[in-house]
């Protein structure tokens, strides 16, 4: 606003002197007297404005109650979000018999160790006489995404729960592709920041 009005200054004060005698010198005074004042508020918001962009920390607000508690639960889902991305794309990440093998140390980040442990998602990849199905039969898989829906944070046991679609594209020798979308239900440790479980409930469909 300053560098708006500061240029026509001048020029409404010259106007004034130059038709001074055709109008009353309280109307000039009065109308001198308004531009002062409007160039005084103007400077006092810039002041304002100054002291708030170099003082940010004086122009935090008190939050509410509910407006933290709101902020807590965004951060705990998102950050839940984040770990089940990182985890189950390191499930579905495969192409080799060692590459099969690798995927419980990349997931140990994400998750408690009851889960690694669990062989529904972390086995040998091999058949009773030791001999490897993902190599025999060529299987792989690959990460495609995620979509996640959580509940409210359960403060006692630090906790969020939610239910995960999982999308992903498997292949095996002698067939084609295949996207799949499965459904979890995970729980989320606040404090140890990892997943303490991860429940397969169904697949919702297939497309060869």
């Amino acid at each position: 606003m300053k560098s708006k009005v500061l240029p026509f200054v001048p020029l409404i004060i010259g106007c004034l002197i130059i038709i001074g005698g055709l109008i009353q010198t309280h109307i000039i005074d009065d109308r001198v007297a308004s531009i002062n004042s409007s160039l005084n508020a103007q400077q006092q918001v810039l002041r304002k404005t100054k002291l708030k962009t170099e003082n940010p920390v004086a122009n935090i607000k008190a939050k509410t109650p509910a407006q933290i508690n709101s902020q807590s639960q965004l951060q705990a889902a998102n950050e839940m979000y984040k770990t089940a991305n990182s985890f189950f794309s390191v499930v579905f990440n495969f192409n080799s018999q060692s590459s099969w093998n690798q995927r419980s140390k990349k997931a140990s980040p994400y998750v408690t160790d009851n889960i690694l442990k669990d062989k529904h998602f972390f086995n040998s990849g091999k058949d009773i006489s030791g001999h490897s199905i993902i190599e025999a039969e060529k299987l792989m898989a690959t990460f495609n995404n995620l979509s996640l829906a959580t509940s409210s944070i359960d403060n006692n046991n630090h906790t969020i729960t939610g239910l995960a679609q999982v999308t992903y594209t498997g292949e095996m020798e002698g067939s084609n592709s295949a996207q799949s979308t499965d459904v979890y239900q995970l729980t989320y440790d606040l404090q140890q920041h990892k997943l303490t479980q991860v429940q397969r409930i169904g697949q919702l469909g297939s497309d060869n």
